[in-house]
């Protein structure tokens, strides 16, 4: 009888843990992020290859980046901190009012990275590729690119690069949308990290690297390690 009870308790404690996360991380589930963007301006002519005059697309305060011979365009680096409790389960973009713009365009190429130092003055030609360059497909054709999930001193934060401009090579156009939104929807986890101090140094330093600052409200588990005779203090840091 005691073996039951005490079976029986134990299932309540485990479902008591699961409620209480589900309840935690329904609070910010999704977490919605919405970024604005103004319309970007086109320098003609910034370099010409072949007898061809390419231009470049200019979004500030956005960075722009192509691979060696594909087009170089604007994107947005976003950084959501996830909840402690909690781990991405799918991720929603969406878009506001898409703009076409007037004219068409050849969009600069990125270009192959050079040595400092040249070997006997070569220099390793790029290229545009010709079946993104000659195609009437949409580059990039996605909206964002996910990097692998980040932990920075125990919190856990997303990477996106989203892509707000859209160009058709072959016919020169340009479109970009005036805004985007993201949604991280979330699935509780039971995991804590051993990196998380639960410092107000670190929670000053991860507030100043993500968009949604509020969540580092969830942080609150630390685990215990077991002190095993280092003469560090894992509360401190070191070079």
């Amino acid at each position: 009888m005691i073996k039951k009870n005490g079976v029986n308790l134990s299932v309540l404690i485990f479902l008591s843990v699961i409620f209480l996360l589900e309840e935690s991380y329904a609070q910010t589930n999704p977490i919605v992020l919405k970024y604005d963007f103004p319309g970007p301006t086109i320098a003609q002519s910034v370099f010409t290859y072949d007898g061809i005059s390419y231009g470049s697309i200019l979004m500030e305060p956005l960075y722009k980046h192509g691979k060696p011979g594909e087009p170089v365009i604007p994107f947005r680096t976003v950084r959501i901190l996830i909840p402690q409790d909690s781990e991405p389960e799918h991720i929603e973009v969406t878009t506001g009012e898409k703009i076409i713009l007037d004219g068409k365009y050849r969009i600069e190429f990125g270009k192959t990275p050079q040595p400092l130092r040249l070997r006997f003055g070569s220099v390793t030609e790029t290229k545009p590729s010709k079946e993104i360059y000659s195609s009437a497909v949409v580059f990039p054709g996605k909206l964002y690119s996910q990097l692998p999930l980040q932990n920075f001193r125990g919190y856990k934060i997303l990477i996106l690069n989203l892509y707000p401009v859209q160009y058709i090579p072959k016919e020169g156009l340009l479109s970009y949308f005036s805004n985007m939104t993201v949604k991280v929807h979330l699935k509780p986890v039971l995991e804590i990290s051993p990196l998380f101090r639960n410092l107000p140094k670190d929670k000053a330093e991860v507030i100043k690297e993500v968009d949604n600052p509020y969540v580092v409200n969830s942080y609150t588990k630390k685990v215990e390690a077991p002190h095993r005779g280092c003469i560090c203090d894992p509360c401190e840091s070191y070079d």
